[in-house]
């Protein structure tokens, strides 16, 4: 499991740090993934961002959009629910 933020990498290693996250999270800082893959984004105090999702990737391949995340909070609990429905 893997974060992807837009922010640079010095500021995501803070937050990592500052947040205890259990996982990495990938600087896409000049938009070349969320672009490609035409990931929804917003625009908040100037900074272009994207929007909370989670993308479920087998064999490096895109299986499953969750889309909106609704619920932070439940966000890793949702996907968790959706794995153990979809388990092949």
């Amino acid at each position: 499991m893997f974060g992807l933020s837009t922010q640079a990498t010095s500021y995501q290693q803070e937050m990592a740090t500052r947040l205890h996250l259990p996982f990495e999270v990938l600087s896409d800082e000049g938009f070349l993934l969320t672009d490609a893959l035409s990931l929804p984004t917003f625009v908040a105090d100037g900074m272009r961002l994207i929007e909370r999702l989670t993308l479920v990737v087998k064999d490096g391949a895109i299986e499953h959009v969750l889309h909106p995340v609704t619920r932070p909070e439940k966000s890793a609990e949702d996907t968790l629910e959706w794995l153990s429905a979809h388990q092949a």
